[in-house]
C-alpha cells in the first residue's frame, strides 16, 4: 500500500488553478469583448460627429490617431504617420501660426482657447478643422480634440449671403418694409387667451388700455430706405425714436383689427390706415403683415406698408372733376 494523499491534494489544487484559469479565461475575453465594443462605438461616435482624438509625444515625436483623425486628414494609416513634422505640413501657411499659438499657449500653462485653422488633404481639397479641446498629460505630452467643421462653415458662409441678398432687398425695396418683434404681443394674446374671452373685439373696446398695452409690445427691429423717404426721417433712429408721432387717425382701430385676426389664428392682414410723416403731413397707405405661425417666425416679421395716397387723391380729383361736369 502507498499513501497517495498529498498527490491526491496537489491533483486537486491543480485542477483548481485550471479552473480558476479557465474561469478568467473567460473573463478576460469577456472583457476584451466589452472594450472591443466600447472602441467601436467610441470609433462610431466620432466618425458620425467628425470629431477625432489624438496623443502627441513631444520629446520623440510619436503620435497615437483614433480612426476618424485618419478620415479628418483624408489619408491613411498605411501611407501617413502622424507625427507633429508630417501634420504641419498639411496646414495652410497662413494658418500654422494659430497651430503654433495654441501649443505655446496650453505649454505655459495659459487657459487654452479653441481655434480654427485650414489644412489640405493630399486630394488638393481644403478642410476647415477646429482643436475644441487640449490638455498637457505632462511635461512632454498633449492629449487633444479635433473636429471637422468644414460642412458647418460651408452652411454659415451659405446663411451669410442670404442674409446679405435679403438685406439688399429689405433695403433697395421699393415699397416700406418693417421689421417687427411680435414675441410680447402674441405672450400677452396668449394670457388672455387663459381668460375665456368670448369677444376680443367687445373686450378691447370696453378695455383700451389692454389695446395700447399691446400696441407698447410691438418691437420695430429696422426699416428699409422706402421707409426713411415715406416718412420723411433722416436716418433709421430719428424714425425709430419718433415712430409713435407716425400714427395717423383711426391707426388704434387697425392695430385693433389686426389683434382680432391674430386672435383667430389668420394667416394674413390687410387694411387701409392713416399715417403722419416726421414732418406732420398726413397719408394713407395699405398696411399688410403675414401673421406667424410659430414662435421663432414672430421674431422677424415683415410689415408692408405702401401709400395710395396719389391713387386717393386722383380719386378725389377725378369726383370733383364729375361733379363740375354734373353742374356744367
Amino acid at each position: 500500500m502507498q499513501d497517495i494523499h498529498k498527490r491526491k491534494i496537489a491533483e486537486q489544487e491543480i485542477k483548481n488553478k485550471n479552473k480558476a484559469l479557465l474561469e478568467n479565461k473567460k473573463e478576460l475575453d469577456y472583457q476584451n469583448k466589452k472594450l472591443k465594443g466600447l472602441n467601436n462605438a467610441l470609433n462610431l461616435a466620432q466618425h458620425i460627429s467628425h470629431v477625432g482624438s489624438w496623443h502627441w509625444d513631444m520629446a520623440t515625436d510619436k503620435t497615437e490617431w483614433s480612426d476618424e483623425m485618419y478620415n479628418i486628414y483624408g489619408v491613411s494609416k498605411d501611407g501617413f504617420y502622424p507625427s507633429n513634422e508630417n501634420v504641419t505640413k498639411t496646414v495652410l501657411p497662413e494658418d500654422l501660426y494659430k497651430l503654433e499659438e495654441g501649443i505655446s499657449s496650453l505649454l505655459k500653462g495659459e487657459m487654452f482657447v479653441p481655434f480654427e485653422f485650414r489644412i489640405k488633404r493630399p486630394s488638393g481639397e481644403i478642410r476647415n478643422l477646429y482643436i475644441m479641446a487640449l490638455e498637457k498629460k505632462h511635461h512632454n505630452s498633449i492629449f487633444g480634440v479635433t473636429k471637422d467643421i468644414t460642412s458647418q462653415k460651408q452652411i454659415e458662409e451659405k446663411n451669410l449671403k442670404l442674409k446679405e441678398k435679403y438685406k439688399q432687398l429689405f433695403d433697395n425695396a421699393a415699397i416700406s418694409i418693417w421689421n417687427e418683434d411680435l414675441t410680447l404681443v402674441f405672450e400677452q394674446i396668449e394670457e388672455l387667451r387663459k381668460l375665456d374671452i368670448p369677444n376680443i373685439k367687445i373686450y378691447l373696446n370696453q378695455n383700451p388700455e389692454i389695446l395700447f398695452s399691446l400696441l407698447e409690445k410691438v418691437k420695430i427691429n429696422s426699416v428699409n430706405k422706402a421707409t426713411l423717404k415715406m416718412f420723411k426721417a433722416k436716418s433709421n433712429q430719428e424714425f425709430l425714436n419718433k415712430k409713435h408721432v407716425t400714427f395717423g387717425k383711426g391707426a388704434d382701430k387697425v392695430f385693433g383689427k389686426l389683434i382680432e385676426a391674430i386672435w383667430n389664428k389668420d394667416k394674413s392682414f390687410e387694411s387701409e390706415v392713416n399715417y403722419k410723416t416726421l414732418n406732420g403731413d398726413e397719408f394713407s397707405a395699405l398696411f399688410s403683415v403675414p401673421i406667424p405661425q410659430t414662435k421663432t417666425k414672430q421674431k422677424n416679421v415683415p410689415v408692408s406698408i405702401q401709400s395710395i395716397q396719389k391713387l386717393k387723391d386722383a380719386k378725389i380729383t377725378k369726383r370733383e372733376s364729375l361733379d363740375k361736369l354734373n353742374q356744367a
